[in-house]
């Protein structure tokens, strides 16, 4: 019926004989061969008669009450912790190594050659790009203790001389900026309030209050072990019930979880890594979106966030930022990172134009 309404074929018969045989036999056929270029032939020959009759429209253009998407940036500055661990990397033997291999890089591309290059095999930039989104998105995730440059920090910042108090110490919340942010939204949506001014082991009246404030949250982030904190150091103490999906789920359990989530008001927050956030779930019942962590590919936090997009015209998304991913959310302007930090740019109490901060309201219309 498809066919002749647009005239492409008379009927199946003669539709098979242009389009299905050729089709059919690239299908198993090897790379270059005669079936495969007869194949793409055949594709490109029917993309060309239907592409005029497909129609590509946006909710926008359907539904024109359709109230906007609202999207918040939530720019916060490091701690002090973590400034001093910023520092101490832009100081550190690695960053003058990956900026040293970039160089040596360049130059090999540019018909340069470089015997050392050769025999030692350069670091991987995006080690160290890993070392500072980890420190970024909170400081317990790139704690190292077998550095001598951590240990100095942790003894004057926050006077723990071995790993357990160290750890102790860094789950307090004025140590990791974004906790802090995520918490302001949590209040602002009415969520972990009364479970923060009272007993935070009085799950079921936090709860009754979640449900009462109507408001649904999504948490994304990268890594599980910023996952693990935020349900550890924040919604446990705030007794806010909640949820969790990630890469340890097994794919047959996650519908039921999502399930649960969008019948069960009283679970007001489900955690999410990106990765599986955006493989199919139906996540419309949320109003507010919070990424903690980003992508190296930005395209991977759209699909995320179309997963719930139908939810969240009208609502708000918001978009958790240090300064320092902020200036470096592609890989490109990652490597111009290590590059200001080899030349120099953070200096003791300035951190030059990687780390200035700002904070940018975030509420409820």
């Amino acid at each position: 019926m498809f066919a002749q309404s647009i005239h492409i074929a008379a009927d199946q018969r003669s539709f098979n004989a242009r389009f299905g045989k050729a089709l059919q036999a690239a299908k198993h056929s090897k790379r270059g061969s005669k079936e495969a270029e007869a194949g793409l032939l055949a594709v490109g020959a029917l993309h060309k008669q239907v592409l005029p009759f497909v129609l590509r429209r946006t909710k926008q253009q359907v539904l024109h009450d359709l109230p906007p998407k609202i999207i918040t940036d939530v720019v916060c500055e490091l701690s002090a912790f973590q400034a001093k661990l910023y520092e101490d990397f832009a100081t550190s033997a690695a960053v003058k190594d990956v900026a040293g291999a970039l160089q040596q890089q360049t130059g090999a591309g540019s018909g340069e050659s470089s015997s050392s290059a050769a025999a030692k095999p350069p670091p991987h930039v995006f080690a160290a790009l890993l070392y500072l989104r980890k420190l970024c998105s909170h400081p317990l995730l790139a704690l190292d203790w077998s550095t001598a440059a951590h240990q100095a920090a942790a003894g004057k910042l926050l006077d723990a001389h071995d790993k357990a108090a160290a750890e102790r110490a860094l789950r307090g919340l004025q140590h990791a900026p974004k906790l802090q942010a995520l918490r302001d939204i949590l209040t602002q949506c009415g969520i972990g309030a009364e479970g923060a001014a009272g007993d935070a082991g009085d799950s079921a009246e936090s709860a009754l209050a979640a449900s009462d404030s109507g408001h649904r949250v999504l948490v994304f982030a990268q890594l599980k072990g910023m996952l693990d904190i935020v349900a550890r150091d924040l919604l446990g103490p705030l007794g806010v019930p909640h949820l969790r999906i990630d890469g340890g789920v097994e794919a047959s359990a996650r519908f039921g979880i999502v399930q649960r989530f969008n019948s069960d008001p009283t679970i007001p927050v489900l955690l999410l890594t990106t990765h599986v956030g955006g493989l199919g779930l139906n996540l419309t019942s949320a109003d507010t979106v919070v990424f903690l962590e980003h992508d190296w590919n930005p395209m991977k936090d759209l699909q995320v966030g179309g997963s719930c997009n139908m939810g969240l015209h009208g609502k708000h998304c918001f978009v958790a930022w240090s300064a320092v991913e902020l200036h470096g959310m592609c890989p490109a302007f990652g490597i111009k990172v290590i590059m200001h930090l080899s030349a120099g740019c953070c200096t003791s109490g300035h951190l030059g134009l990687l780390l200035q901060s700002r904070t940018l309201t975030c509420g409820f219309v």
